[in-house]
């Protein structure tokens, strides 16, 4: 079973291992909003490095590469001010906007 975390308009999944071609580079995720605020996670931030954007690319991945983050023991909150902050339990997710499609159209969720 998937573990999913969704607050409006941005989803978490826990995945096992931060991906390959991914590098640290911060110490939170922010993600904004369709209302111009941040969705805000503390935790290791990881994004894809060029090889791994080249690669996806080439292979035709999933685009755009998501961002990882991964919450510390202890687990931490995501906030954003027009949502409730919710727990998320410590482990590795992929950040991604929540999408919605049809058969010809694929389009950003708007909360």
């Amino acid at each position: 079973m998937t573990t999913i975390y969704r607050q409006g308009d941005v989803v978490l999944e826990l995945i096992p291992e931060v991906p390959e071609g991914y590098v640290e580079c911060g110490g939170e995720l922010r993600m904004k909003g369709e209302t111009g605020n941040d969705h805000v996670l503390e935790g290791t931030l990881y994004s894809p490095t060029r090889r791994a954007v080249e690669t996806a690319v080439r292979e035709k991945i999933l685009w755009p590469l998501p961002q990882v983050i991964e919450v510390g023991e202890g687990g931490a909150l995501i906030v954003h001010p027009e949502h409730p902050a919710l727990t998320v339990l410590p482990g590795i997710y992929k950040a991604r906007r929540a999408r919605t499609s049809t058969y010809d159209t694929i389009e950003e969720v708007v909360d």
